[in-house]
C-alpha cells in the first residue's frame, strides 16, 4: 500500500474498495486509511477531503471514530468539510452532533467568502437531520452563522442554498439580502433558487424585486421563474412583464432563446407575439451559424402562416452545411408542395458542395424528411459521393425509408471503406437496419476487420464497440464473449496507462451490460494477473475504470482478489 506515492490517493483507493472486501479485511483497510491520513497527509484540508470519501463505504462501527477525527481537526474549513459530508451516513444519534460541529467550524472561518463557500457546501447534506424548524439549537446556529456574513451578496447566496430549511421569517431576511447583490444575473439566479421555497406573500415581494432588475435578460429569467408560484392574476402579469423583458434583450440569439422558452407559458395572443418577436430577432442575427441554430430552435413552434417567412430566412444562410439543418427542421411542418420543392433544391445543389464529408452531412440531415417521391434522387446523389465512409452515412440515414433496395448497396459501400477502424464503424452503423439473419455475417466481417488492425488503441476501441452491438440472446453469444475477451486483450496491450484506463471504462460498460457476473469472472481473473505486474498508480487507474464490473460481479471473488493484491503490497513496505 505504501508504494502509492500520494497518501491522499491511497486513502481514496481504499475508500473505493472497502465495501468490496470481506469483513476481516474491511477493518484492516479502514485502519490503514485512518493511519495513512493521520500520519502522512500534513495538510488538514487535504486530509479531510481524502477521508470524506470514506463514509459511504465504512462499516457502521467506524463512523464514530471518523466523527472524532473530524472534530479533532484544527483547521475550520477542514472540520466543516468532513463533518458536513458525513451527515448522511451517520446513525441518527450522531447527526446533530456532526451538524453542530460543522456549523461551529464555519463560524470560525475567516472572511465572508470562505464562510459562504462552506455554508453552500454544507447545505445539500443538512436534509439528513430533518427539518431545522424542529431543532431550535441547530436553527439558531444557522441563523448566527448566516448573519455573521457581512457582504449582502455572499449572505444572499448562503440563504438561497439553505432555503429548504429556513423559516418564513428567515426567508424574508434572505429576500432582503438578495436586494444587495450587485451582479444582476447573480441576483436573478438567487431569486430563482429562493422562489420554490417562499410562502405566498414573499413570492409577491420576490416579484417586486425581480421587476427592479435593470438587465432585461436577468429580469426575464427572474420573472419567468417566480411566475409559477404566484396567484393566477399575478402570474399573468409576471409573464407579461417577462415577455416585455425578453423582447428588450439586446443580444438577438439570447433574445430568441428567451422568447421561445417563455412562449409555451403565455396565453395565446402573447404567445403569438413572443414567436413573432423571436422570428424577427433571428432574422437580424448576422452570424450564419447562430442564425441557423436560432431557426432550428424556433421551427417547431411557428404557426403555419409564418413558415414561408422562416423558410426565406433559412435561404439567407449561404453555407449549405449550416443551411441543411434549418431546412430539415422546417420541412416536416411545410405543406406538401413547398416541402417537395425544398427537398429537390437541396438534392440538386448538393453536388456543388466541395467536400465529400460536407455533401454527406447535408444529405444525411434531410434524409429523414425527404418526400417519398424524391428518395431515389437522394440515393443517386449519395452514390455520387466518391469516399465510401462518407457515402455510407447517407445510405444509413436513408435505410429506414428504403430498406430493401439499399441493403446491398450500403453493405458493399461499408465493406469498401479502406481504413480499418472506420470500416468497423461503418459496418456496425448498418447492423440495426438489417434483418437478424443477416446481422451475424456483418458482425463477423466487423470482427475480422478489428482483429487485423495493428494499432492497439484502435483495435481495443473497435472490439469493445463491436461487442456491445452483439445480441446476447442470439446464437452470437459465444462470438460476443470472444469479442469481449479480444477487446480486453487489446486494452491490456495499450502501454499508456491513461489511454488504457479510458478504454477499460468503455469495455467495462459493455461487460456489465452484456455478460452475467459468472461470465465476467474469467475476464476479471485475467485483469488481476495483469495488475500484479503494473506500477501501483497505473493499477489504481485501471481498477477505478473497472469498478462497475467489480460491482456487477457482486465482489464474490473480485473483492478478495483485489484485497490480496493490496495486502501483499502493504506487506512489502
Amino acid at each position: 500500500m505504501h508504494n502509492i506515492g500520494d497518501p491522499a490517493s491511497r486513502v481514496r483507493a481504499l475508500g473505493a474498495l472497502i465495501e468490496k472486501m470481506p469483513p476481516q479485511l474491511q477493518h484492516q483497510a479502514v485502519s490503514e486509511a485512518f493511519d495513512t491520513a493521520a500520519r502522512l497527509i500534513p495538510n488538514e484540508l487535504a486530509r479531510a477531503t481524502a477521508l470524506s470519501e470514506l463514509p459511504a463505504h465504512l462499516p457502521p462501527e467506524f463512523h464514530v471514530q471518523l466523527l472524532r477525527i473530524g472534530e479533532d481537526l484544527a483547521m475550520p474549513d477542514a472540520r466543516a468539510l468532513l463533518l458536513g459530508r458525513m451527515l448522511p451516513y451517520l446513525a441518527e444519534p450522531h447527526r446533530l452532533r456532526a451538524l453542530s460541529g460543522a456549523l461551529g467550524a464555519i463560524e470560525q472561518i475567516a472572511g465572508d467568502e470562505g464562510t459562504t463557500r462552506a455554508l453552500i457546501a454544507l447545505a445539500p447534506h443538512v436534509y439528513a437531520v430533518g427539518s431545522l424548524q424542529n431543532i431550535p439549537e441547530a436553527l439558531q446556529q444557522v441563523i448566527s452563522v448566516t448573519f455573521s456574513i457581512e457582504r449582502s451578496d455572499d449572505r444572499a447566496r448562503a440563504f438561497a442554498a439553505l432555503a429548504p430549511y429556513l423559516s418564513p421569517e428567515l426567508l424574508s431576511e434572505a429576500l432582503q439580502a438578495v436586494k444587495g447583490i450587485a451582479d444582476e444575473h447573480q441576483r436573478a439566479a438567487t431569486l430563482a433558487k429562493l422562489a420554490p421555497h417562499l410562502p405566498g406573500d414573499l413570492n409577491v415581494a420576490a416579484y417586486a424585486v425581480a421587476q427592479e432588475l435593470y438587465s432585461p435578460e436577468a429580469r426575464a429569467t427572474a420573472l419567468s421563474m417566480i411566475a409559477p408560484y404566484l396567484s393566477a392574476t399575478a402570474r399573468a402579469r409576471a409573464l407579461a412583464d417577462a415577455l416585455a423583458a425578453a423582447v428588450a434583450i439586446q443580444a438577438r440569439y439570447e433574445r430568441v432563446l428567451a422568447l421561445v422558452d417563455l412562449a409555451p407559458h403565455l396565453r395565446d395572443d402573447l404567445q403569438l407575439r413572443a414567436l413573432r418577436e423571436a422570428l424577427t430577432a433571428s432574422r437580424s442575427i448576422r452570424d450564419e451559424e447562430e442564425r441557423g441554430r436560432a431557426l432550428v430552435f424556433l421551427a417547431p413552434h411557428l404557426p403555419a402562416q409564418w413558415l414561408p417567412d422562416a423558410l426565406a430566412d433559412a435561404y439567407t444562410i449561404r453555407a449549405p452545411l449550416r443551411r441543411a439543418p434549418v431546412l430539415s427542421a422546417l420541412m416536416p411542418h411545410l405543406p406538401p408542395e413547398p416541402r417537395l420543392r425544398v427537398a429537390q433544391d437541396v438534392i440538386e445543389r448538393v453536388e456543388y458542395v466541395e467536400r465529400a464529408q460536407d455533401r454527406a452531412s447535408v444529405l444525411a440531415a434531410i434524409a429523414p424528411v425527404i418526400p417519398d417521391t424524391l428518395l431515389d434522387d437522394a440515393v443517386a446523389a449519395a452514390e455520387k459521393i466518391d469516399t465510401p465512409y462518407d457515402r455510407v452515412h447517407v445510405l444509413t440515414a436513408l435505410l429506414p425509408r428504403l430498406p430493401e433496395p439499399l441493403h446491398t448497396s450500403a453493405l458493399v459501400t461499408a465493406t469498401a471503406v479502406p481504413e480499418g477502424y472506420q470500416r468497423v464503424n461503418a459496418l456496425l452503423e448498418l447492423v440495426p437496419h438489417f434483418p437478424p439473419v443477416q446481422r451475424y455475417a456483418i458482425l463477423e466481417q466487423a470482427l475480422d476487420t478489428a482483429l487485423e488492425m495493428t494499432d492497439d488503441y484502435d483495435r481495443a476501441s473497435a472490439l469493445a464497440y463491436l461487442a456491445s452491438c452483439i445480441d446476447p440472446q442470439a446464437d452470437m453469444r459465444n462470438r460476443q464473449q470472444d469479442a469481449l475477451r479480444l477487446a480486453l486483450d487489446a486494452c491490456l496491450e495499450e502501454t499508456d496507462s491513461q489511454a488504457r484506463a479510458g478504454l477499460l471504462v468503455r469495455l467495462g460498460q459493455s461487460l456489465v451490460r452484456l455478460l452475467t457476473p459468472a461470465q465476467c469472472y474469467p475476464l476479471w481473473r485475467e485483469v488481476v494477473d495483469f495488475l500484479r505486474h503494473q506500477p501501483y498508480t497505473a493499477m489504481l487507474s485501471d481498477l477505478a475504470a473497472l469498478m462497475p464490473t467489480i460491482e456487477h460481479m457482486g465482489a464474490a471473488g473480485a473483492g478478495d482478489e483485489l484485497a490480496q493484491v493490496l495486502l501483499r503490497l502493504l506487506e512489502e513496505e
